[in-house]
């Protein structure tokens, strides 16, 4: 079974509480599509980095990756508040 996940674009950065709700719900929502399958669901963080409140309403084995194309791209800073949130995680160096 395929899944159209056309469904959500966003064409703007959210500026309200109840955006981010509405893509932390669509995210909830792809992620129970990925586990009726039996597979570990793996998501771009960089998005959510900008706004770490989100970060423990995601499902607990969501594996985040946080991708930087610099050199001086933070990721010391940013895996660590990973690993003290104890959310699963790689790190995608662009560089």
């Amino acid at each position: 079974q395929l899944i159209d996940y056309k469904a959500i674009t966003f064409q703007k950065k959210p500026t309200k509480s109840s955006d981010l709700v509405g893509i932390i719900d669509y995210l909830n929502t792809l992620y129970q599509h990925v586990k009726q399958y039996e597979k570990t669901g793996l998501i771009w963080g960089d998005f959510l980095l900008k706004h770490p409140q989100t970060l423990k309403q995601l499902p607990e084995d969501l594996i985040f990756i946080d991708w930087g194309y610099h050199k001086s791209y933070p990721f010391d800073e940013h895996l660590k508040m990973l690993a003290e949130l104890k959310i699963p995680f790689m790190a995608a160096p662009g560089t």
